[in-house]
């Protein structure tokens, strides 16, 4: 068992895993998004740092083009090529904090998944079935005798004030109106 610290992230992690049908959805999603970024990354360094765009774009027929090789720059030493190495050093900076954050993410989904299969009964074939109001009427059922998870008063306890969290944490300027 375990204590939810920060409730507004928690709802939303909740909401997160239904909406992903699963921690494994989430997990799918999470690593493609990664694998996207990461391969955007390295091919517009690529395409933009390493193709001589100048060769190319002389390259009319094949009797005007090179092999591919010769449309490659290797050299590293101008002043342009220290760009594209920044580039690349901060994208990838980049691509770690958001790395980071998805493994912290994952303590948060496993959590919210424990909690959806153990405490409010859902199989993981029934989330694509049911509605996320279904998902939080079983949440406000079952909250009187979990209570020492989800530490909020009962009567406090409702719908909007499930909603309210989750847009809290996605929204800034509704967190300063809450």
């Amino acid at each position: 068992h375990f204590t939810v610290r920060d409730i507004d992230e928690f709802f939303s992690a909740v909401y997160e895993v239904y909406q992903r049908h699963g921690f494994r959805g989430w997990c799918m999603r999470t690593a493609s998004h990664l694998g996207i970024q990461a391969f955007t990354i390295l091919f517009s360094y690529v395409l933009v740092w390493r193709c001589d765009w100048v060769k190319i774009l002389q390259c009319q027929d094949e009797s005007t083009c090179a092999t591919l090789d010769n449309y490659w720059i290797s050299g590293t030493h101008s002043g342009w090529m220290r760009y594209g190495t920044s580039y690349l050093v901060l994208l990838g900076m980049y691509w770690v904090w958001s790395a980071l954050g998805a493994m912290h993410q994952v303590s948060v989904m496993r959590k919210a998944h424990w909690y959806m299969e153990h405490i409010l009964r859902l199989d993981i074939s029934e989330i694509s079935s049911i509605t996320w109001d279904d998902v939080m009427c079983r949440m406000i059922a079952v909250h009187p005798a979990h209570s020492h998870i989800i530490r909020v008063p009962v009567p406090q306890f409702d719908a909007e004030y499930i909603v309210q969290r989750i847009m809290r944490f996605h929204n800034y300027l509704i967190a300063i109106m809450t």
